[in-house]
């Protein structure tokens, strides 16, 4: 097959039209040239824009120093309470609905932090907890969860657990487990 000059120029011709045609006529869509793709920012600005103007981010030097703070509170709880969660790891099931806690096999995951707490309202029924009853919580701490737990974040869970079963049973519903 034998190309000629003026195929040759016939093809880049057509070539640079269909590359130069949507910016010609203005074209809005796939191949229009007017519109930048950028991916979010890395500076933390939290600009979230779509490249025509409606970004609708947030711009902090615009905001007042009491809605600083207030952002900054926000991200601080939330930092804490996703730094617990990551602590829990598979204890994050506390969160089951009483339900859940009341038909529970044993041997799951729900059914291990019920007996746990069943032994930790018990314990501390009888005042303080003595270091017998202290090594057996830890153990069916430690057969719930998949992650060995600082006393802190112990505490923490404990606490989680209180008012676990404190806002179900104000809400009429009973912590019996078994």
């Amino acid at each position: 097959m034998k190309f000629n000059v003026s195929q040759t120029a016939l093809a880049l011709f057509f070539g640079a039209a269909l590359i130069a045609t949507p910016a010609l006529i203005g074209a809005k869509g796939p191949l229009s040239y007017d519109q930048a793709f950028a991916g979010p920012g890395k500076s933390g600005d939290h600009g979230g824009g779509n490249g025509n103007g409606n970004g609708g981010g947030k711009n902090k030097a615009s905001a007042s120093a009491d809605e600083e703070d207030e952002e900054d509170d926000e991200e601080e709880d939330a930092n804490a309470k996703g730094k617990l969660a990551s602590k829990l790891g598979a204890l994050n099931a506390y969160h089951a609905s009483l339900n859940a806690f009341e038909n529970a096999s044993p041997n799951s995951r729900v059914g291990r932090i019920a007996a746990y707490y069943e032994a930790l309202k018990a314990a501390e029924e009888d005042g303080d907890v003595s270091d017998e009853e202290q090594a057996e919580l830890d153990d069916l701490l430690d057969a719930a969860g998949n992650k060995t737990l600082d006393d802190e974040t112990k505490e923490a869970f404990n606490d989680l657990l209180r008012e676990k079963f404190a806002d179900e049973e104000d809400d009429g519903g009973d912590e019996e487990t078994e």
